[in-house]
């Protein structure tokens, strides 16, 4: 993980999931990665928050299986409602282990979200921007 400013991250496991944090700065530039596994992808999400205020505002970049179907997802959190800004379908294998990487590159008041993922030991492949 690198960052420009500082960083305050968490990782979700489900909603309401549990959250870890690395740091003590909200990032208003982020770059992270991490590698995600599961038996069900259909079932399971694996998500990165970015810009983590609290459970109730924040975006989350990664993985997720809405209508049981595996998809690179980004969504955010505010007040409390959940909106989808974008997906697309992810073909994932279950058990097989994936690589997600995350950008939020801000310029001014705006920010530009991306979220990229391929399997372990695989070129990268997909890739989804907002």
């Amino acid at each position: 993980m690198s960052t420009n400013t500082g960083a305050y991250w968490a990782i979700l496991g489900t909603l309401p999931g549990a959250y870890a944090t690395l740091g003590t700065v909200s990032a208003t530039n982020i770059d992270a990665i991490a590698r995600f596994t599961s038996g069900d992808y259909t079932a399971d999400d694996g998500r990165i928050l970015a810009r983590f205020t609290d459970p109730n505002n924040t975006y989350l970049l990664g993985f997720a299986s809405p209508n049981n179907m595996p998809e690179l997802t980004i969504y955010k959190i505010q007040a409390g409602t959940t909106t989808r800004l974008a997906g697309v379908a992810f073909n994932a294998t279950n058990t097989n282990a994936y690589w997600e990487r995350i950008r939020v590159t801000t310029s001014g008041t705006a920010a530009v979200l991306s979220v990229k993922a391929w399997q372990s030991g695989i070129s990268r492949n997909h890739k989804l921007r907002n």
